[in-house]
């Protein structure tokens, strides 16, 4: 089976938020509550992924000044690091890896310094899915195919050439199949 594992650039979206450093906490909150993901990549001037701004960070820096007259923090002031960020050739198995540490449901793709798209853990699951369901059909038509050609010795030649078509881990599962 030839297997295709999606990279980053199959699974990116160009639906992310992008703020700047400068730009007044309060008013990135505003604009993180009309995006459908829960984190904001930060870019300088020169438009240079520098950060990630998610509303956990948010939430934890209002609720800490909730009595204070005014928030003058900037997105700058509260931004964290990315813990990671994959360039668009990176494939899906490292980028769910990541996920396990991430603070938030969305990670950038950057090439050359900037973001150029973004990859959430929902396409993260579709993709997965997408790979099992490929991968369950394949294997349905293989034992399929086993399964009419054994019932005929004239056809032993035929299905010598669709097991060679198979890597080591189908002929397992499927000869296992078969006890």
């Amino acid at each position: 089976m030839n297997e295709h594992f999606p990279t980053a650039r199959d699974l990116m979206t160009q639906d992310y938020l992008v703020v700047k450093p400068s730009l007044g906490l309060l008013d990135a909150i505003v604009t993180l509550e009309k995006h459908p993901e829960d984190t904001a990549f930060v870019v300088d001037e020169q438009e240079r992924f520098v950060g990630l701004l998610t509303e956990k960070e948010c939430l934890h820096r209002v609720a800490a000044r909730a009595y204070d007259e005014a928030i003058a923090e900037t997105v700058g002031d509260v931004m964290g690091q990315s813990p990671v960020s994959f360039g668009p050739t990176a494939d899906a198995y490292a980028i769910a890896q990541a996920f396990h540490s991430c603070p938030c449901g969305v990670l950038p793709i950057v090439e050359d310094g900037r973001v150029v798209g973004a990859v959430s853990q929902l396409n993260m699951l579709r993709a997965f899915l997408a790979v099992f369901r490929h991968r369950s059909t394949v294997q349905a038509s293989v034992a399929q195919t086993a399964e009419d050609l054994k019932e005929r010795p004239e056809a032993i030649e035929r299905m010598q050439r669709v097991f060679a078509k198979l890597n080591r881990g189908q002929l397992a599962t499927l000869l296992h199949r078969g006890k």
